[in-house]
């Protein structure tokens, strides 16, 4: 078996409110496609129904603070603790890899041709690997050579032309500050570095923004302890129609994995 094979052949979850069967079985069907064979739904916390106070006690969080208005948004909360659920299980499962996907998923063309080359492309020492989400790109090490392709689409154009393959160099593939946490890829470490970063901050609050205020430093939590990669499909693939219509969907689709538009602009907490 194949480096690239033996990925897809990791488990997948596919996180899912029990009351949205609707949305489960597109998205399974949508995960064959791609090549995942291995997918399990993983029951999403229902922050409608359920009583989150214990779960937050069980994960031994620290105290909710009101960033991007987390403690008044029990979606938020729900999503949480639904991610916190799935890295514990694939600890105690002692799972070699895993990946996470958010039930809003869908594969854009570029998957079908490019994703094979980009896990090729990406060095092999992370932790955690962003198939999708949405970069900083403002974050990005200066002289930035994609911030300046982006900013001439003729130049842009023409490396696609001459390197129709992601490199790292051209920062196809990006070490960067990021949100968003719908379509990502753990090793067992990075479970345990995450799970245990996560729980050993003194305050808790929406999960991808304390990723991202790790990964820029923010004095709200400890530097991220992971190393990480995320897939930058913007050089190869910048037509901005198969991203979306919506500018806050639009920013989200940034790596080869994208979020459903049909949704709106609301992060998957607030479906939860």
């Amino acid at each position: 078996m194949g480096p690239w094979q033996a990925f897809l052949e990791a488990p997948a979850f596919c996180i899912n409110l029990e009351r949205r069967p609707d949305r489960r079985d597109g998205l399974l069907q949508r995960l064959g496609e791609a090549g995942f064979p291995r997918v399990s739904i993983w029951p999403a916390v229902d922050a409608r129904s359920e009583d989150l106070e214990p779960l937050f006690e069980r994960h031994g969080l620290g105290r909710p603070i009101d960033v991007d208005r987390f403690t008044a948004r029990r979606g938020s909360q729900g999503s949480l603790l639904s991610h916190l659920g799935l890295l514990a299980h694939a600890i105690e499962q002692d799972l070699p890899l895993v990946h996470i996907f958010e039930d809003d998923v869908f594969f854009p063309p570029i998957w079908t041709t490019q994703a094979r080359a980009f896990h090729a492309a990406t060095p092999a020492d992370w932790d955690l690997l962003f198939l999708g989400s949405q970069i900083l790109y403002k974050h990005l090490p200066t002289p930035s050579v994609f911030r300046f392709l982006d900013r001439h689409p003729r130049f842009r154009s023409l490396s696609r032309r001459v390197i129709s393959r992601p490199m790292p160099i051209l920062q196809d593939i990006v070490t960067c500050p990021l949100y968003c946490t719908h379509a990502y890829s753990l090793t067992q470490a990075g479970c345990r570095w995450l799970y245990g970063w996560l729980t050993g901050q003194p305050v808790v609050y929406g999960y991808d923004y304390m990723i991202c205020d790790g990964m820029r430093q923010s004095p709200r939590v400890s530097s991220f302890p992971l190393k990480w990669y995320a897939w930058n499909s913007l050089r190869l693939c910048p037509d901005p129609a198969g991203r979306g219509s919506d500018p806050a969907i639009i920013q989200r689709n940034r790596g080869l994995v994208f979020q459903l538009e049909e949704d709106g602009p609301g992060v998957v907490g607030d479906k939860l």
